[in-house]
């Protein structure tokens, strides 16, 4: 068995010949052999860099590295990064330093660096790591990651999904299937093939395979609760968002791209934000074996799935956390960040000035773009012109009204009352039951989230109301917030991260899937 590639992380505290007794002891214990050293600090017995390097070079051939910032304070944090950044497969970080030079907020901060590169990091008799499914991707992977819940990371998942098949106008030759990972999922994941025609069938009729091998239509959400599937699971809101924009192809007589969707559930998360429970493995397999080229992997809440992937898309809320940001892991080896909700009810250009110098400082080569969110009719939406409706959904308070003012003009209808209860079960029925008596709504807009269907299904059977299934739609803005005419240079950057990622796989494997 092959030993597994090490860089060590050395100091000038210790004597060289110290170090080098350690270093070759710490190899046979983890079965690891030195590939680089990287120095971290101290200097008292380092007589000249050259010197000291050559023990080392004569001792494990390998090469110790000097990261030092202008004033010639060693900064192994970022030598660590620039190493691992590049085409260097390492597979341990090793520590051999103590106090002064290492503390435990540096351990951590060094073992957070080597984990989101993909190496294991060992300090004394702790060890840092990241699970990851045994299962590997046969095909190109992607993951759309976030680093909080209800940053609309479903939203961008249906766009990123419709852009990279090719559905917003762009030629592209790639084939994806998404794979969505909720706490709602079914348990065996399904491969819903959107891209297939839709059944001629009313809903009522269609067996559970019929229903997942079509195009997805709004009133197939209410007849997933029939075959108990959680209707607002992720890849259920996906298919339906996607396969409104397939059906629009297909009237225009323009050729339906290929695209399908495979729905995990996960539990649970760990140290690293990998989940601690899920169905990930059977995903996978499935992806593997479907007609797709690409795979993309959104992750659910702040956490992901365990699979190694060829490139990682971050979105980030315009008021996330500073601290929380310098914490989260994985942003050193992000291709792309995209901040969501950049709006004055949100943030403010100083915090969005914070938020990108903590990503530059960790992602120096990473483009970011600022995007706030539209909602959109998913389906008839000028069945809604002169109507009143009653507007459910899950975003917060201070938006609301603004929310609310963007359906009224854009489709000429009146929002008698918003509510945004729809996590709550018994209080979005009560709800529901006050405002129609209160208002006489003559619809209901519904956000696909939390028990949006349920929400739906339940105003439709009580009150025959009809309802309206609502999308969050991502849209490039200014630095001011203003919003810019079209998504044009955020939606090249996100293919051309997608062309990378394919070029790494094919590199790693010796394989040749089509990029851009």
């Amino acid at each position: 068995m092959s030993k597994k590639k090490a860089l060590f992380l050395i100091d000038g505290v210790h004597t060289p010949g110290n170090t080098v007794n350690s270093i070759k002891k710490l190899c046979r214990m983890h079965r690891v052999k030195v590939s680089a050293l990287i120095w971290i600090g101290g200097t008292e017995k380092i007589e000249s860099r050259e010197s000291f390097s050559e023990v080392f070079r004569k001792e494990f051939s390998a090469e110790v590295l000097f990261p030092e910032d202008s004033g010639g304070r060693a900064v192994p944090e970022k030598g660590l990064r620039d190493f691992l950044s590049g085409k260097n497969c390492i597979d341990t970080v090793v520590q051999l330093s103590g106090a002064p030079q290492i503390f435990r907020s540096r351990t951590v901060e060094l073992a957070r660096i080597s984990v989101s590169f993909g190496a294991s990091y060992i300090a004394g008799g702790t060890v840092f790591s990241e699970y990851k499914s045994p299962v590997r991707h046969r095909k190109p992977s992607i993951g759309l990651y976030a680093t909080n819940k209800r940053v609309g990371k479903t939203a961008f998942g249906s766009y990123i999904g419709g852009l990279i098949c090719g559905i917003n106008g762009i030629d592209t030759p790639f084939k994806p299937v998404i794979i969505t990972h909720s706490r709602g999922g079914p348990p065996d994941p399904p491969l819903i093939e959107i891209h297939r025609k839709e059944s001629e069938k009313k809903p009522e009729e269609l067996t559970k395979k019929e229903l997942l091998s079509s195009r997805f239509k709004p009133e197939y959400l209410a007849r997933l609760l029939d075959f108990s599937l959680h209707g607002a699971s992720d890849v259920f809101e996906d298919a339906l968002i996607i396969s409104t924009y397939l059906d629009s192809l297909e009237k225009e007589g323009k050729e339906v791209p290929y695209i399908s969707l495979i729905g995990c559930r996960r539990a649970g998360a760990g140290y690293y934000n990998e989940f601690a429970v899920s169905n990930v493995d059977r995903g996978i397999k499935k992806a593997n074996s479907s007609g797709a080229n690409l795979i993309i992997h959104e992750g659910s809440g702040a956490e992901h799935p365990p699979a190694a992937v060829d490139g990682v898309i971050f979105f980030v809320p315009s008021d996330v956390d500073i601290d929380l940001l310098r914490d989260f892991p994985g942003l050193e080896k992000a291709l792309l960040f995209i901040l969501a909700n950049c709006q004055r009810e949100t943030s403010d250009p100083g915090k969005i000035s914070k938020i990108k110098d903590v990503l530059k400082e960790k992602n120096p080569t990473a483009e970011v773009f600022l995007t706030r969110f539209e909602p959109e009719a998913v389906s008839s939406p000028a069945d809604l012109k002169g109507k009143k409706a009653l507007f459910l959904t899950t975003a917060p308070d201070y938006i609301l009204e603004k929310l609310s003012a963007q359906l009224s003009e854009k489709y000429d209808l009146e929002i008698t009352e918003t509510l945004n209860n729809l996590d709550r079960d018994e209080e979005m029925k009560y709800s529901i039951d006050r405002a129609v008596k209160e208002n006489s709504p003559d619809c209901l807009l519904v956000e696909i989230k939390a028990r949006g269907v349920e929400g739906a299904r339940y105003a439709e059977n009580k009150y025959s109301l009809d309802y309206f299934y609502i999308n969050n739609i991502p849209r490039l803005v200014n630095g001011d917030f203003s919003p810019a005419e079209k998504n044009n240079d955020m939606d090249r950057a996100i293919l051309k991260c997608v062309s990378r990622a394919v070029k790494k796989f094919n590199t790693a494997n010796k394989k040749s899937f089509p990029f851009m």
